[in-house]
């Protein structure tokens, strides 16, 4: 049963990486193609918006995982917490991470997403 939990996280976590890759492919494409600043900027925030809201339908979607793998815990009587679990997925992200970002803080924004669900699963 851990194992189809396992799976299902990192199919969350893949499913999350894969979507937003697309999403920001496309978005750059259209981006480069444009030369008005004003009308870039517009658009900018415009497409920030629109990440911000799949992201928050990514997260949600991530949180009902987290609150299925905290019943089958309290039904097996796990630790919530697995630092282990937690090292290898920080791991795991930092490998996909193509940048902008930093690795640095690829850890601080995962982490807090892991420390922020923890509390679903309590």
């Amino acid at each position: 049963m851990r194992f189809l939990n396992f799976l299902l996280l990192i199919h969350t976590i893949i499913f999350l990486k894969i979507k937003l890759n697309t999403i920001n492919a496309k978005f750059f494409t259209e981006v480069s193609h444009r030369k008005n600043n004003g009308d870039n900027l517009d658009k900018l925030r415009k497409r920030i918006d629109e990440l911000d809201a799949e992201l928050l339908k990514l997260l949600n979607e991530r949180a009902k995982c987290v609150v299925k793998i905290g019943a089958i815990k309290q039904k097996e009587e796990s630790k919530v917490v697995v630092p282990q679990r937690e090292k290898e997925l920080l791991n795991r992200l930092t490998t996909l991470n193509n940048g902008p970002m930093t690795e640095k803080m690829v850890h601080r924004l995962f982490q807090e997403i892991i420390d922020t669900l923890k509390e679903l699963q309590e």
